[in-house]
């Protein structure tokens, strides 16, 4: 019989103590809402601060595109909770608007834009 070293059975041996500070995550997933609603989620350290969450969240390709050309309002950040990124609201253009009133005031253009 082959040993290894070792004189006593495995069966004898006595079992290894947990250790906590090796059980805990240093990295966990946080949600990120814009607006209220939930856009992505992000992996981030457990002890980041909110600048750097919120420079994490701004990389992420998902979030992004929908703070690109947006004024931010508030940021709300809970640790190792969530981040809220509250917009601005916009306007929409007096353009936009008109083209809206034309569309529906008339009918032949609302007929031509439901076809097409």
């Amino acid at each position: 019989m082959v040993s290894f070293g070792h004189f006593d059975s495995l069966a004898y041996e006595q079992f290894p103590e947990p250790q906590s500070e090796y059980l805990r995550e240093s990295k966990i997933v946080l949600p990120v809402q814009i607006n209220g609603r939930t856009r992505a989620t992000i992996m981030v350290d457990e002890e980041c601060s909110e600048a750097e969450v919120f420079g994490l969240a701004s990389a992420n390709e998902k979030l992004s595109r929908h703070l690109f050309g947006k004024t931010i309002k508030k940021l709300i950040y809970v640790p190792r909770r969530i981040l809220n990124v509250i917009l601005e609201t916009q306007k929409a253009s007096s353009w936009y608007l008109m083209r809206c009133i034309q569309m529906f005031s008339n009918p032949v253009l609302l007929v031509w834009r439901t076809w097409s």
